[in-house]
């Protein structure tokens, strides 16, 4: 499980679970076109952040992916 806050275009993402894993994490727009791919080995509970300036002003799906599970969240970006 995570959670992710963001402030403008940057984006602070916490794990909050215990595992020592490698997470794949995904933003992709309402088209499923993918505009941010990246793959990390985290270590227990961790806090990510990201820079998304890049990104065009829109909705985003922002996705986490694991070897046993999937979860998303909605990003809006202002």
């Amino acid at each position: 499980e995570f959670s992710a806050a963001h402030n403008g275009q940057r984006i602070k993402i916490e794990f909050e679970d215990d595992f020592r894993i490698q997470n794949t994490i995904r933003v992709t727009d309402l088209f499923g076109r993918i505009h941010f791919l990246s793959t990390i080995n985290r270590n227990n509970r961790s806090i990510h952040e990201l820079n998304f300036s890049d990104l065009p002003k829109g909705i985003y799906l922002l996705e986490i992916i694991g070897p046993f599970s999937k979860s998303s969240r909605k990003l809006i970006l202002k």
